[in-house]
């Protein structure tokens, strides 16, 4: 199955899986107020629809490269799906925290429900609400899948996911309020919220659980996941931020310079610190001190970036990084077909693109 079929496969299981929770058909809700939780469901299939599933083919990767038999292939699926409608919850709530307006290139979940019902207020509340439903979806998916295979013991696995993007979504709050004096500072700050708030869902718990889906023991399936997933995760999450600065709007789906407009930490932004004179610091610390920032502050970020070695210390760090991850998965004996699409799933994440399957 190449990645187009494969894709497929999880898109129409993911959207079974949420049309299946959220059909409130046979549900106790008032006529007068069914448009709304129709409304809920439609955005959530929207929400869900799209993006490169990258985390789903990672657990389904991990899974066939670790695995015997195919008996819990099903399982892995879901599994998969799982991740995925965790990811999407995790995308309402960013994009209610952020304000942003696009994601994947259409109107974000906060702006569309503001929309139904005309109001700001009510849409972000509808928002967080869907959000919410979304995260519980995905731990229900994944507790079922795991019980069908006698798994249970491993629901924690899933649950502690969650807990590490919440407490990364906290550490990302604390680390905007830094202050840009000190740009070793806001590097190693960032690089922590990375790892929880990135790595943790993205590289890390697909391959954990696609490991122990295979039936790798635990003690055996958690310290491989993070030496994998945790350098792979940083190294992804880095290339996402060069990928805001000069990524096409138009296959990203998102405004060019967005982490300036909200004025993010990166680690972009500390090296890039490191390597302006007074008079660039000076005028960056200017622009991140506004309360706003506008297309004109973009531009002048974007010079100043340009005139440093930023992006090219992102690249090094990045290859460093993803040479950790393949150095890593090489000590694991997997299967020998399935252990090349693991890898090239791996490297797909930090911009090779995967060509078989």
């Amino acid at each position: 199955m190449d990645t187009a079929e494969l894709n497929s496969t999880i898109d129409t299981r993911m959207a079974q899986l949420t049309a299946e929770y959220l059909n409130f058909d046979d549900e106790d809700v008032e006529p007068c107020l069914r448009a709304t939780v129709d409304a809920l469901k439609d955005q959530a299939l929207i929400m869900n629809a799209g993006g490169k599933r990258l985390r789903a083919r990672l657990l389904l990767d991990s899974y066939r490269a670790a695995a015997t038999t195919n008996d819990a292939q099903a399982t892995a699926l879901d599994l998969a799906c799982a991740v995925e409608i965790y990811q999407t919850s995790a995308l309402v709530h960013d994009d209610i925290m952020d304000d942003s307006p696009l994601r994947r290139g259409k109107p974000s979940a906060h702006m569309s429900l503001s929309n139904f019902t005309n109001d700001a207020q009510s849409g972000k509340a509808l928002a967080l609400m869907l959000g919410n439903m979304l995260a519980t979806l995905s731990a229900n998916v994944a507790f079922r899948a795991l019980h069908r295979v006698g798994l249970e013991k491993f629901q924690p696995v899933f649950l502690n996911m969650q807990r590490a993007v919440e407490i990364g979504q906290c550490l990302d709050q604390a680390a905007q309020r830094l202050d840009l004096e000190d740009p070793a500072r806001i590097r190693q700050a960032a690089l922590n919220v990375y790892a929880w708030k990135t790595a943790s869902y993205t590289t890390v718990a697909p391959l954990e659980l696609g490991f122990l889906c295979a039936g790798m023991p635990y003690v055996q399936a958690r310290p491989a996941a993070r030496a994998i997933g945790l350098p792979l995760g940083v190294a992804f999450q880095l290339r996402d931020d060069a990928i805001d600065i000069f990524g096409n709007p138009e296959d990203t789906g998102k405004p060019v310079g967005g982490d300036i407009l909200e004025g993010k930490r990166t680690v972009l932004l500390a090296d890039m610190l490191d390597d302006l004179n007074d008079d660039g610091k000076n005028t960056v610390k200017c622009i991140y001190a506004s309360e706003r920032r506008s297309d004109a502050d973009i531009a002048l970020m974007l010079g100043l970036l340009d005139s440093t070695d930023a992006i090219g210390q992102s690249k090094r760090r990045i290859d460093l990084l993803t040479s950790q991850s393949l150095n890593a998965l090489e000590r694991y004996e997997f299967d020998g077909y399935a252990c090349e699409s693991l890898v090239a799933t791996c490297r797909e994440f930090v911009g090779f693109k995967s060509q078989h399957r």
